[in-house]
């Protein structure tokens, strides 16, 4: 409430300049039930006797009843942003305005605070961040040496299989047709990244590598440097898939 400088001044002094007790003074502050605006009250009591006067928040008298003045409403009003988000797309918040604890209604702005109007599908909380399509390439092969290599390798692809490509390789899988054992030197051996990490495989062995793109990071890949070889008389199918 904003009352003018005399009103406060008035308000303040009224006691302060009244005359000889036993007259005393009450104040209050009441609300016109109609407009709604402000009525200080100074009630003189003089032997008893109560007389009130009533004034508005600029001073002047007041003119309405003032058995009719009705005690100020004065509600909690407050506000909580949600975050929400439209058409999949774009983050705003909503604020809910309470009055009393209770929701009257709602304002929309976006994150910067200026008035926003959604045009999607609304729904609540932050939109998910859209995931980039991917182009992943999926490529097999036989490769086969020594007695195999004719039955086992029509394209004539060689005895050994290396990454051929220049995007990031995300799964690698070597199954093995013919071999026996390692220490015969009829196997397939497959030598893990540039640290070189052997191991062998036998017939009807099968081996896979891969990475997992979770959480939207597509920046996952396996080592590129993978070496597969038919040793010896043996023969494998290869495998794989990359991001282009």
């Amino acid at each position: 409430m904003v009352f003018t400088a005399a009103f406060v001044a008035m308000k303040n002094a009224c006691c302060a300049a009244a005359a000889t007790p036993p007259i005393d003074y009450e104040k209050a502050v009441l609300c016109d039930p109609v407009t709604g605006a402000p009525v200080l009250v100074i009630t003189a009591i003089d032997g008893g006797i109560p007389t009130p006067a009533a004034y508005n928040a600029d001073g002047t008298a007041y003119a309405g009843a003032i058995g009719a003045l009705t005690a100020c409403d004065t509600p909690e009003i407050e506000s909580d942003p949600v975050e929400m988000c439209d058409g999949g797309a774009v983050n705003f918040l909503r604020w809910f305005i309470k009055r009393d604890g209770a929701i009257t209604g709602s304002i929309d702005t976006d994150m910067a605070g200026v008035v926003y109007a959604p045009v999607g599908p609304v729904t609540m909380g932050a939109c998910s961040p859209a995931l980039a399509a991917r182009n992943i390439n999926h490529e097999a092969q036989n490769f086969a040496g020594g007695t195999f290599a004719a039955s086992h390798d029509p394209n004539s692809n060689g005895a050994g299989w290396a990454y051929p490509g220049a995007g990031k390789l995300q799964s690698v899988t070597v199954t093995v047709q013919e071999a026996g054992t390692p220490a015969s030197g009829n196997t397939v051996q497959v030598k893990q990244g540039a640290a070189g990490t052997v191991v062998f495989l036998v017939k009807g062995q099968s081996k896979s590598w891969s990475v997992a793109q979770d959480d939207g990071n597509t920046n996952e890949q396996l080592d590129p440097n993978i070496d597969i070889q038919a040793l010896g008389n043996s023969a494998f199918t290869v495998a794989w898939t990359e991001e282009l």
